[in-house]
């Protein structure tokens, strides 16, 4: 997995994690106002494993969607 970190100049700043497994691969974005996107696909089909949005409330949170797009990217 690695972490990526938007420009500041942006007025809705992201973050995001690429994560790449051995049956998949995803990316969890997160915007600093809540939003979250989680897209998880299959590296052989392309078929999508886990695709979301959610408006998330803490770093709690966060740390649940990062889990199960690890989970799912195994």
């Amino acid at each position: 997995m690695t972490l990526n970190m938007g420009p500041d100049t942006v007025p809705k700043r992201a973050a995001w994690a690429a994560i790449e497994g051995s049956l998949a691969m995803g990316q969890v974005t997160g915007w600093e106002n809540g939003e979250c996107d989680v897209e998880v696909y299959a590296t052989e089909s392309g078929d999508s494993v886990l695709r979301e949005s959610l408006k998330l409330a803490s770093v709690e949170e966060l740390g649940v969607v990062l889990r199960r797009a690890l989970n799912a990217c195994e």
